[in-house]
């Protein structure tokens, strides 16, 4: 059975880009289970809140909600972000993670080509993608850019596009050195900083 995720961040005891969630829910549910009778995302989450009001009502914390046909099952963890500060480009022309699923084989293995890096990047068809469960943001002169060759369109990249600070373009690797400073973007995680790139 093929299972997907969510991973949503509540900071204080309130989500944060919850209608970035709801939609990629309800498109990955609409083209894997080819149902018009989508689950009531929204119920679900607000139950989940008011179960776990008293310990998520002060900090940040990660939901993690897994689900195939149906919701199957929920976590929530008080969140420690991972340091990353350096990324290793490795090559994989044949890889797809074009939906959040669970079964994450493919980058685990491809993670353990980092060498001494903290993270991967992933190089496809001379393009590069994301990182192993960040999407990526390159600066340069006081401006945001995003690749167009993602593998995963995350909710916070979504909502950064959409707001105009983020845009998408072209980069493979020989374009990296045009840029001034390099991000990793998700759900939990907002512009964190990279030190290196490893080419």
């Amino acid at each position: 059975m093929m299972k997907f995720i969510e991973t949503i961040k509540i900071v204080d005891g309130v989500v944060e880009n919850f209608e970035y969630h709801k939609r990629r829910f309800s498109i990955t549910f609409s083209y894997h289970f080819n149902s018009r009778d989508i689950p009531d995302f929204t119920s679900y989450v607000e139950n989940i809140l008011m179960i776990e009001r008293e310990r998520i009502s002060k900090g940040i914390f990660k939901l993690r909600i897994v689900y195939s046909g149906e919701v199957l099952l929920y976590s929530v963890d008080l969140y420690s972000p991972r340091v990353i500060k350096t990324l290793k480009l490795v090559e994989d022309n044949g890889i797809d993670y074009s939906f959040k699923y669970e079964n994450r084989s493919q980058i685990e293995r491809l993670l353990k080509l980092k060498g001494d890096c903290d993270d991967i990047i992933i190089v496809k068809n001379g393009e590069l993608t994301d990182t192993s469960f960040c999407n990526i943001v390159f600066e340069r002169d006081g401006s945001f850019f995003t690749p167009s060759t993602y593998l995963l369109a995350g909710t916070n990249r979504e909502r950064k596009i959409e707001e105009g600070f983020l845009k998408e373009e072209r980069v493979r690797p020989c374009d990296i050195r045009r840029y001034n400073k390099v991000y990793i973007i998700n759900s939990m995680l907002d512009l964190y900083p990279i030190e290196r790139i490893e080419l």
